[in-house]
């Protein structure tokens, strides 16, 4: 199993780079979600990472409609718990890879 997890993350590295600095034991749904799959481990700027990350889905969406409002939706409904389990796991009340809430804040700024 490690190492099929291995290989997915060395073919993930390209467009994921921070999941390669993590442990096995936190690559979980939470984790992979609350650090914008990766994108909060960005170093020096995981905040502006997480925003960058929004806009792309918000061009997608075209930012207004009912796909922007079911992704909108969709986005603060796992982020909540997301963002939970990531201040518990850093015992921190905003840890800096927790970006969920800069992807949220961002879809939810720009909708038209």
């Amino acid at each position: 199993m490690a190492d099929a997890v291995t290989a997915l993350q060395q073919r993930l590295q390209p467009l994921f780079p921070g999941l390669m600095g993590m442990e096995l034991s936190e690559v979980g749904a939470d984790r992979i979600v609350a650090t914008g799959f990766g994108a909060g481990r960005f170093p020096g700027a995981p905040g502006t990472a997480g925003t960058l990350l929004a806009l792309p889905l918000w061009y997608c969406t075209g930012g207004e409609g009912a796909a922007h409002f079911l992704l909108l939706g969709a986005v603060l409904l796992v982020s909540v718990p997301a963002a939970r389990e990531g201040m518990e796991t850093a015992r921190e009340k905003d840890p800096g890879p927790v970006v969920i809430d800069e992807i949220a804040g961002m879809l939810l700024a720009a909708t038209w």
